[in-house]
């Protein structure tokens, strides 16, 4: 198969003609002339719109912002911790923004991965994966190709956060096998499907004959079937030549088993490889183990309990929300202000650490885990440390 190389061509660029300073800027042409339009292709090269969603659209999706806590979690950076604290309480400082920005890109890229590895996962190619890994097949034969596939599909964007090694290795080999699939393997099947059409021959029956092992009976079989395409002038040319036309074309179309067997091989291998990588998923990555085994028993996976950006940023307290609480404590204690002024300060210490242990519950414990409950858990240490004092 040949390449050809293309120079680009086309016109020459026009001489830009003379124009007059203006003392004021001229109104904008209606029609943009040729170099205006390059103008604006450039600017909009430069200045794109960001890609995948907003950081407001994560952080008001519970699910999207637990994982984007995840990653800031993961980087182990205090600062971090930081500028997140700073984002709940809308007080950002000068360049939290371009750190925010940073983040939020390598969240919609790792989002990428995941969608890019999920196009794979379905129960048509776990079969096959199973199918060319003994170890993995044992596994999916518990729960079947489809429910596989679900269990494994729904871990994804976690594990691409929490266990990106094993996230890499998954879809390192999936890329492999894309790209031998889109390239030679591609460009073998088509040569394939070329010289049939050109000799006039089923692919079935092409694909049938070059699977027998017998190399005398498939070159006799592809003879016999390259004739069957022969009209008048070339049965005779066939019979003149003492059937060495027939033979010649058969003996071509056979040559191509060795490519196609090797091209098999080769795919078969990296099909194997996804497989060993699904397999030591499952075995290593215990979200995706714990998720196979409730699979096999039959139950529903029991949710996480995370609490996302949105939800905690609503529960921090404000000044108002805190008079209302402690007078509401208060009542519930039974005190007024004669009975409180009449407690020693030790007593009034104990009923400010016992109604803020009640907030605390009330707004933190039940939350859960994750990175933005530990970030609210600072907040709210502070403004306790802060209000404390001023319950009276």
């Amino acid at each position: 198969m040949s390449n050809h190389n293309h120079a680009p061509h086309g016109p020459s660029a026009p001489h830009a003609p003379h124009e007059p300073t203006p003392a004021t800027p001229p109104p904008a042409p209606k029609n943009i002339s040729i170099l205006g339009k390059y103008q604006e292709a450039q600017k909009n090269q430069n200045h794109q719109m960001p890609s995948g969603p907003t950081l407001t659209s994560i952080l008001g999706d519970e699910k999207k912002s637990t994982l984007f806590g995840m990653m800031l979690e993961r980087a182990n950076d205090p600062n971090l911790v930081e500028i997140s604290k700073r984002l709940m309480n809308g007080k950002l400082d000068q360049g939290d923004m371009a750190i925010l920005e940073d983040h939020r890109q390598a969240y919609v890229q790792r989002m990428e991965d995941v969608k890019s590895v999920s196009e794979s996962i379905n129960e048509h190619s776990i079969a096959e994966y199973a199918a060319n890994y003994q170890e993995f097949q044992n596994i999916v034969n518990l729960v079947g190709p489809k429910k596989a596939a679900e269990v494994i599909k729904g871990q994804l964007e976690k594990m691409r956060i929490t266990d990106p090694f094993r996230f890499s290795g998954i879809k390192d080999a999936i890329d492999v096998l894309k790209e031998e699939k889109e390239g030679p393997y591609k460009d073998l099947d088509n040569r394939v499907k070329y010289i049939c059409k050109k000799n006039g021959i089923s692919e079935s029956e092409y694909a049938e004959i070059l699977a027998d092992p017998d190399d005398h009976d498939r070159v006799r079989k592809l003879q016999t079937l390259v004739k069957e395409q022969y009209g008048g002038g070339k049965k005779i040319r066939n019979w003149l030549s003492r059937g060495r036309i027939a033979r010649r074309e058969a003996d071509y179309l056979d040559s191509y088993k060795e490519d196609i067997d090797f091209a098999l091989s080769s795919i078969n291998q990296r099909i194997e490889d996804v497989g060993s990588e699904l397999y030591s998923t499952i075995e290593n990555n215990e979200d995706v183990r714990r998720a196979m085994s409730h699979e096999i028993l039959g139950k529903n996976l029991p949710k996480e309990k995370y609490a996302g950006f949105s939800t905690l940023k609503s529960t921090i307290p404000n000044e108002v929300e805190l008079e209302e609480e402690w007078d509401a404590y208060k009542t519930s204690k039974g005190l007024n202000a004669a009975s409180w002024t009449a407690l020693s300060d030790t007593e009034k210490n104990t009923r400010r650490d016992e109604f803020m242990k009640g907030m605390n519950k009330n707004r933190v414990e039940k939350m859960g885990g994750g990175f933005w409950v530990s970030v609210f858990k600072t907040i709210f240490t502070a403004f306790e440390k802060a209000k404390k004092a001023s319950l009276n």
